[in-house]
């Protein structure tokens, strides 16, 4: 028999992630129109969605990959939105991410043009 799990509570008021009004615009495509999220402290929150509906785009923008047409994104006090470098910094060092099929490419070609431009 399966023992019972006591319901968890989570903090609402004070989630570890907070995304407010979030929208991405790419040239004349909305990509992100309104999107509102919060990630409570201690919970397992899934972003899923069709290929294309903009689940990488979220995740890009909690981390400060992309900066959002209009929008607010809070990770603990900080609004990755508008931050510095250096605060920006400061909160990946508490954020682990990992995209599927190779999300990383785009970064990959940077890092190796700057490689190419140095070694030579």
């Amino acid at each position: 028999m399966r023992e019972k799990r006591e319901a968890r509570e989570f903090d609402l008021e004070n989630p570890i992630i907070k995304i407010e009004h979030l929208k991405k615009v790419f040239g004349t495509k909305e990509v992100l129109k309104d999107v509102n999220l919060i990630f409570p402290k201690g919970s397992t929150t899934v972003i899923l969605g069709l290929s294309g509906s903009g689940k990488s785009t979220i995740i890009k923008h909690i981390v400060g990959l992309m900066k959002p047409t209009d929008g607010d994104i809070f990770v603990g006090d900080t609004n990755v939105a508008n931050c510095s470098e250096d605060e920006l910094r400061a909160v990946r060092k508490n954020i682990g991410y990992l995209f599927q099929d190779g999300g990383y490419v785009d970064s990959y070609w940077i890092i190796f043009g700057y490689w190419w431009a140095f070694s030579s």
